[in-house]
């Protein structure tokens, strides 16, 4: 009887875990899909990836069209080979809301960050580099939801503090002719009185503010003296804010 000898050759394959591999894997708003391999740990290069059981290749992205679970695998070298899956999901458009508390001449204000839309939770809320909904200076919004997605806003925090000069001269010498009053252009609703020593008004001005010249609401010159100011940033009846004092008209 002849004597046959067989040899079987048998192929080790290691499979290792997800947890060697670092992914991306993201749909931002208004940016094109992606599931990327981004680092690998414990393989011998070079790869050959397959996504979704697709033909392996060189290539360590892949763009999908929808969203849902997507396998991957990859295979290096000596024949080791990963397997894992991740979801994709579509990050909504990251928006804010948001409130401010003016500042004023004595107080700080604020801005906060009220909620945040859009994203896949967790999100990450940073204000001027400090991970933190609260400040109380102008400065930049980044908001990180958990896929990796970002959006930016900037923000300004609305100040409300009239600075009038105690006095000018509308001599027409074109020094202090106008009653001048600092930090008021962007008060779009102030409202400003001027009364005699006997409460008679002589200027008033409501909305955005024209230097005085100190020509009195009834027409004249008004005479060298004191005159007392009533100042209230957010308009006639709101006094929030509100400032008053004596004015000195000097001719």
């Amino acid at each position: 009887m002849k004597q046959v000898l067989t040899c079987f050759f048998v192929l080790l394959v290691n499979h290792l875990t997800g947890q060697d591999l670092f992914i991306t894997n993201r749909w931002c708003h208004e940016e094109i899909p992606v599931i990327r391999i981004d680092s690998i740990h414990g393989l011998t290069p070079p790869y050959l990836y397959s996504f979704n059981k697709r033909a392996f290749s060189k290539s360590r992205s892949f763009t999908p069209d929808t969203t849902g679970e997507f396998s991957i695998i990859v295979t290096d070298s000596l024949h080791d080979t990963v397997y894992t899956s991740v979801k994709l999901q579509k990050s909504g458009q990251l928006t804010i809301s948001t409130t401010s508390t003016p500042a004023s001449c004595t107080n700080r204000g604020n801005f906060t960050i009220q909620q945040v839309l859009g994203g896949i939770p967790p999100i990450t809320t940073f204000i001027n580099g400090e991970n933190t909904l609260y400040s109380s200076k102008d400065g930049t919004v980044r908001i990180i939801d958990n896929a990796g997605c970002q959006a930016t806003f900037e923000f300004s925090i609305p100040r409300i503090c009239p600075k009038p000069y105690t006095g000018f001269s509308p001599n027409g010498d074109g020094l202090n002719d106008t009653w001048e009053i600092e930090n008021i252009e962007d008060l779009d609703q102030v409202w400003i009185r001027v009364t005699n020593r006997f409460g008679q008004v002589v200027f008033e001005s409501e909305g955005s503010y024209s230097p005085w010249d100190g020509t009195p609401k009834f027409g004249g010159k008004l005479p060298t003296g004191s005159y007392y100011y009533q100042i209230q940033p957010l308009g006639k009846h709101n006094a929030e804010y509100s400032d008053s004092g004596i004015l000195i008209l000097s001719r």
